[in-house]
């Protein structure tokens, strides 16, 4: 059972490699093979057919950050690290990241963007670190902060998928648009007054 499910899932992924996700082939091949009988070699199979696909949905996501938004946020006066863009303002610093869901595989992954505002100049209780432009906060560290969900029209966590055979380049686009639609209007906006951030990240 565990080369059948391998041969299928093979078969698979040649045929639908925009369908090719783990959760889609185990569906599919326990529709054809119900019961918990064979359920052990069908995972076996399934996940060594996923293992040997050509590259991953993390390369994929990792790609789209290091193009898709780019031109926007260096226009914005944004300068990145890793999967994150920072912007010293008067009253400190505003951060945009991109966060990817620790529940992911190679055949599948999600992403969401997290926006921060870092006060400059306030005594941290609770970190005793102080950052500053020579070494930016990472989102976790900021003082106010917020899912870019909360900033959309159905104002919920939101967060988009990506799979193996996606392109960088059209999840790059979707990043950028959705960043550009929603987080730089705001951010814009609380340059100098801290309080339009503070009341988007209650």
């Amino acid at each position: 059972m565990r080369d059948i499910a391998y041969n299928f899932a093979k078969q698979f992924i040649l045929e639908c490699p925009h369908k090719a996700t783990s959760a889609e082939l185990h569906r599919f091949v326990e529709q054809r093979f119900p019961g918990r009988e064979f359920a052990s070699e069908i995972f076996e199979g399934i996940h060594q057919a996923v293992m040997e696909l050509p590259n991953s949905a993390s390369d994929v996501l990792s790609a789209a950050v290091r193009t898709g938004p780019s031109a926007l946020m260096k226009a914005e006066g944004f300068k990145k690290s890793r999967n994150t863009w920072h912007r010293w303002c008067g009253w400190g610093c505003q951060v945009v990241q991109v966060q990817g869901s620790s529940y992911s595989d190679r055949s599948c992954a999600r992403y969401t963007i997290n926006i921060g505002g870092y006060l400059r100049d306030r005594q941290k209780r609770w970190s005793p670190t102080n950052y500053d432009e020579s070494r930016p906060p990472p989102e976790m560290c900021c003082d106010l902060r917020q899912r870019i969900g909360w900033l959309m029209p159905e104002q919920r966590d939101t967060w988009w998928n990506v799979i193996w055979s996606d392109s960088p380049e059209v999840v790059g686009a979707t990043m950028a648009g959705v960043i550009e639609k929603y987080v730089i209007p705001v951010l814009n906006e609380s340059m100098q007054n801290i309080e339009v951030q503070r009341a988007k990240s209650m």
